[in-house]
């Protein structure tokens, strides 16, 4: 409300499919008081379920509905000036390869800049990776060991992550680290220095403020990509970072971050602290009125297994 009263203010929200019904409920708030001289633009981007879930929601918002880009070169050829004099084949073949999404060409455009030569002359179909998810995966491959294996630990943290929160999934993570043959020699060097690297290819971004004072915040630049370079991870050691990740949250966060513990305890199979961070998380939606939230929270963590971590040290 105060920055308002300096001039309009537009509020962007990318994926509000993804959003917790408090976030929700705050939205719809700001919405509804519109009225009280507030001039505020909420400009958001969905998925078409979210429209038909939260038709409430929505039924006051201006929907514009997003179609797939054009397949057509002159579209490749528009967006991306620094490959305008391709072959005409080569950029119909991205063009194909992207079927109409942006984020999808535009990661293999990167992939054709760093990687191709744009003269290429054989099947231009057989220069890019046949899915979005592989291109993701051939780009992560390109990244040096410690800049590969940052991307595995900060996909752990989550789609927004600390340098703080990295190095700790690092220290605790010896079966990792042992399988990525990374080194912990100079670690928090090693670490600033995969973070840049992240920053350079456009994979990840540092936030402007951070939730923790004197710790850098940053950002993969898509859900998805966080979600790849997460599957990567071996399995039989996600475990120890998890719990890393928890420990290192547990002094730091503040009640509306209780949910962010909870889950990484629980991802760590540590059920009894996760139960209390979801019961912390449920008291602060209650005391905020997110009476449905906290309910939701609360239940959960009734349900959670039995523990099967050791609380030793």
């Amino acid at each position: 409300n105060r920055a308002s009263q300096r001039g309009p203010v537009v509020l962007i929200l990318d994926d509000l499919q993804w959003a917790d019904p408090g976030s929700l409920n705050l939205i719809h708030y700001i919405m509804k008081s519109s009225g009280i001289n507030m001039p505020i633009l909420i400009l958001s981007c969905a998925r078409p379920e979210f429209l038909e879930e939260q038709e409430e929601f929505v039924q006051d918002a201006e929907k514009i509905h997003l179609n797939p880009l054009p397949i057509s070169s002159e579209v490749v050829r528009k967006a991306y000036p620094v490959i305008r004099e391709a072959p005409e084949p080569i950029l119909l073949a991205l063009a194909e390869r992207a079927k109409g999404n942006p984020y999808f060409m535009e990661e293999l455009v990167k992939n054709v800049l760093a990687t191709q030569d744009l003269t290429f002359s054989g099947d231009p179909a057989a220069i890019f990776p046949p899915s979005l998810e592989e291109l993701l995966k051939s780009r992560l491959d390109n990244l040096s060991l410690e800049g590969r294996a940052t991307a595995y630990f900060a996909s752990i943290v989550g789609r927004v992550f600390w340098k703080g929160a990295v190095l700790a999934a690092f220290r605790g993570s010896p079966g990792i680290t042992e399988a990525l043959k990374v080194s912990s020699h100079n670690l928090v060097g090693k670490v600033q220095g995969a973070l840049d690297e992240l920053m350079e290819m456009e994979l990840a971004f540092l936030r402007v403020g951070s939730a923790f004072a004197g710790d850098r915040e940053y950002i993969f630049k898509h859900a998805y990509l966080r979600e790849v370079a997460y599957s990567r991870v071996p399995e039989e050691h996600r475990a120890e970072s998890h719990l890393a990740i928890a420990k290192w949250l547990d002094g730091r966060a503040s009640p509306e971050r209780s949910i962010n513990v909870a889950h990484h305890y629980e991802m760590a199979g540590d059920f009894d602290r996760a139960q209390e961070f979801y019961t912390r998380a449920a008291d602060h939606a209650r005391s905020i009125g997110n009476i449905e939230e906290a309910d939701d929270l609360q239940y959960h963590a009734r349900t959670l297994p039995e523990n099967r971590v050791n609380h030793g040290e």
